[in-house]
């Protein structure tokens, strides 16, 4: 899931450690099938599964599988990422909405809403709904 490593932070130190404790064979049959299935698996399989067009991060990707998969169980490994897919374009659409939409003027509130201005003993002083609109 690491973009630059990828699995082989999991398998490389296992393999090296594999290596330096005198077990060669284990340690080649590990650089194996860490480069030829669980590479080949993280590159061929992983974008067709999750999407490489989803333009979610990968940890993103990473945490939403992970979860799913505790919640959900196999058919998780879908729906988590779909999920976080859906909240993400949730999200983004209220941010989109919220930046195009004007800011509410004096007038434009809601009813029952008032502001109180304090006098410096704390005391109120005049509230906004009792002034007329020529004095707002």
């Amino acid at each position: 899931m690491l973009p630059a490593v990828g699995a082989a932070i999991v398998w490389a130190p296992a393999a090296l450690w594999l290596f330096l404790a005198g077990a060669w064979i284990k340690a080649i049959v590990m650089v194996a099938i860490g480069v030829l299935i669980i590479g080949l698996i993280d590159n061929l399989l992983r974008p067709p599964l999750v999407g490489q067009g989803t333009k979610m991060p990968d940890y993103v990707v990473l945490i939403s599988t992970v979860g799913g998969l505790s919640l959900f169980g196999l058919s998780g490994f879908v729906i988590g990422p779909l999920i976080a897919a859906l909240f993400i374009s949730a999200w983004s659409l209220f941010a989109q909405q919220q930046l195009q939409r004007p800011p509410l003027a004096v007038e434009d509130r809601p009813l029952g809403v008032t502001t109180q201005i304090l006098t410096s003993d704390g005391e109120p002083a005049v509230s906004e709904d009792r002034l007329t609109t020529a004095e707002r």
